[in-house]
């Protein structure tokens, strides 16, 4: 009997961890100035991912919004990236810049660099080491002699 009873909690405490494991946590913030700024957290619901979105506001300012979406939404999100591809912000028939960048992920407070362009070597901006980040694109300078 007390065998049994052992076993039955041992299968209630390994079926509890396995409910838990699948909790995402996201983290989650309004209008920061760069991801790493964010040190609050969430534990998204049922059918939901990690997202950010990088905007600019109407004074020029860069910000991001960090927290959970839904899945169907990231989903839409990513199809319509994929079939109409991301354009320069200087081009005629250019994405709009209040919404620079918006990426979702499923892993557990994987939404603070996925709006970084070359993850975790860049400098905080965003941009490779040694370049300089405008609000719209990255550039190197180079000396010649």
């Amino acid at each position: 009997m007390m065998n049994q009873l052992i076993s039955l909690l041992v299968i209630l405490l390994r079926a509890t961890s396995i409910i838990e494991s699948k909790d995402l946590q996201c983290h989650n913030c309004f209008d920061v100035a760069s991801p790493e700024d964010c040190l609050q957290f969430v534990t998204c619901g049922q059918d939901e991912l990690c997202y950010t979105r990088e905007y600019t506001d109407h004074n020029g300012k860069t910000g991001y919004h960090l927290g959970c979406e839904s899945a169907g939404i990231c989903n839409i999100l990513k199809n319509a990236q994929d079939l109409l591809g991301k354009r320069s912000v200087g081009s005629i028939d250019s994405e709009d810049p209040s919404q620079m960048c918006y990426k979702c992920c499923d892993k557990t407070l994987c939404n603070l660099k996925v709006c970084d362009p070359v993850g975790p070597t860049t400098t905080g901006g965003g941009c490779p080491r040694n370049f300089v980040k405008s609000p719209t694109r990255c550039y190197h300078f180079t000396v010649k002699t």
